[in-house]
């Protein structure tokens, strides 16, 4: 799926992480942590609240953490 393609299926997934449920930061060194979205339980990728469950899997679009394609394609 091409970057298109995955913005018309999911118009709701989350535009700070893009899908992936983890941030970026570089300042003052580079880190990884989680994004808002998967904090609150909701879904990185369809946007559904509270859809997330105990193994971070979506009951609603099946996005998955474990999942290495789970996010907007670059």
């Amino acid at each position: 799926m091409n970057r298109d393609e995955y913005v018309l299926k999911f118009p709701e997934h989350c535009k700070t992480c893009e899908g992936w449920g983890i941030v970026r930061g570089h300042s003052p060194i580079f880190t990884i942590s989680e994004c808002r979205c998967l904090k609150a339980g909701n879904c990185p990728r369809c946007g559904t609240p509270h859809a997330l469950d105990a193994a971070v899997r979506c009951a609603a679009c099946g996005w998955d953490v474990d999942d290495e394609e789970r996010g907007l394609p670059s």
